[in-house]
């Protein structure tokens, strides 16, 4: 309770929260060798980020990404079997604790959650696209002057998957 009430304080004060997740090493290593394994088997698509054509337009204009992704569906996952035990763990702890914050966000932020959409695994593979990284937005822009429609999505969690080599969660 006291985690998830820091986590929405923050949401409440800043509009983002970053908190450092206490998964073993060894389990963060079975994570990120999965999506190693992944990426060596050519699983993972070309992404593309969406933006209206002009304010307030409901056309949508589509730009190439730095990334490539899976969707974690509950049928990508089953298809996948016990090659993505860690990610399928990953992608249920995320899900338990977007739910498990629910009535809080509801109560304090006036953030009502009906429904989740599928997990999405992305890669930023600095070798075929030098700088590559993620890059801040919002997943639903539909309150800003975008003025774009609501896509229903109210809450956005993250897991950053590293080799721990090359990055720093505080300059990074």
């Amino acid at each position: 309770v006291e985690v998830a009430q820091a986590v929405v304080a923050r949401l409440k004060e800043r509009g983002v929260c970053v908190i450092k997740a206490g998964a073993e090493r060894a389990f963060h290593k079975a994570v990120h060798m999965e999506a190693k394994q992944l990426w060596d088997a050519g699983a993972y698509t070309s992404a593309s980020k969406g933006s209206p054509s002009s304010p307030g337009s409901h056309e949508i204009t589509f730009n190439a990404r730095d990334d490539k992704v899976i969707c974690l569906s509950s049928s990508v996952l089953d298809a996948l079997g016990k090659k993505v035990q860690a990610l399928k763990k990953v992608d249920e702890q995320l899900a338990n604790f977007g739910w498990g914050i629910k009535q809080i966000l509801e109560d304090q932020l006036g953030l009502t959650l009906t429904k989740r959409t599928p997990g999405m695994l992305s890669c930023y593979d600095g070798k075929k696209v030098p700088n590559a990284q993620y890059g801040f937005h919002v997943d639903n822009p539909y309150m800003t002057n975008m003025a774009v429609p609501d896509d229903g999505r109210r809450l956005t969690l993250i897991f950053y998957i590293s080799d721990g080599q090359h990055w720093d969660v505080h300059k990074d």
